[in-house]
């Protein structure tokens, strides 16, 4: 069984004793791809560096919108031209903290949609509490290829992306979310979703408070593939698709 990490963040100081090994780990377990997302510049390069070091690990770089204030175009340009950088992102809009200003916010996110545009890089989105907001100012651009991560929304929100040729990415919340999101997993079509777990955050059950890990994406694999009536290794290769084509990787 092939997987496809879509998120994670394993340049965080949580894994530094043993990065290296939940890599190895994770390639034995079936995870064969990984997307490792930035923040900001700092974790740009250091998803790079990681991308640099292991085959099989690609590279997100972007400001999210809580790092809004701290965007420097010229900078992030110069990153996002690294051969193993494969979309721009997290970025987007988060109105549930407000940690910079909203002006702020919309300021970076188009900002780098536009540079998402002039260097043919899919968007990866971050949007809590402002999915009005981020759809607007998406439409006015119109990109090809958007992913919401760790989607939240319900299943008539999600026929709108759809409806662009958008996707969305599913993780650890949705085994703790009380069959919030059932109607959506149920429906959503084969082709429109992928699987993450955006670690070290949003451990699935039955790890929930632990730190999380690719190693854990089974769990997600496993809890989708129940709500379809699917078997786990259809998920798994549908998933691992999606992910190779969205990102225009070859697998």
């Amino acid at each position: 069984m092939s997987i496809f990490e879509t998120h994670m963040h394993l340049d965080l100081e949580n894994f530094d004793q043993d990065r290296d090994e939940i890599i190895r780990q994770a390639g034995k377990s079936g995870v064969k791809k990984m997307l490792n997302v930035a923040t900001d510049a700092e974790s740009s390069a250091a998803s790079i560096a990681l991308a640099e070091k292991f085959p099989e690990i690609y590279a997100a770089v972007g400001v999210h919108p809580h790092e809004a204030q701290s965007l420097d175009l010229p900078k992030l340009k110069k990153l996002a031209g690294h051969k193993k950088v494969v979309a721009i992102g997290e970025i987007g809009l988060d109105y549930f903290k407000n940690y910079s200003p909203r002006d702020a916010q919309e300021f970076a996110f188009r900002a780098q949609i536009e540079l998402a545009q002039e260097l043919n890089k899919p968007l990866i989105i971050h949007c809590r509490d402002a999915y009005k907001d981020c759809y607007r100012i998406l439409r006015e651009y119109n990109p090809k290829k958007v992913l919401f991560h760790c989607y939240s929304g319900n299943y008539q929100y999600a026929q709108t992306l759809f409806s662009h040729g958008w996707l969305i990415a599913l993780g650890g919340a949705i085994t703790f979310n009380k069959g919030a999101q059932d109607e959506l997993i149920s429906k959503m079509p084969s082709d429109k979703f992928v699987v993450e777990t955006d670690c070290p955050f949003l451990t699935p059950n039955p790890f929930r408070g632990k730190r999380n890990s690719p190693l854990y994406l089974p769990y997600i694999i496993q809890k989708i593939a129940a709500i379809r009536g699917e078997k786990d290794e259809k998920i798994a290769k549908l998933t691992y698709k999606n992910a190779c084509n969205f990102f225009q990787i070859r697998c």
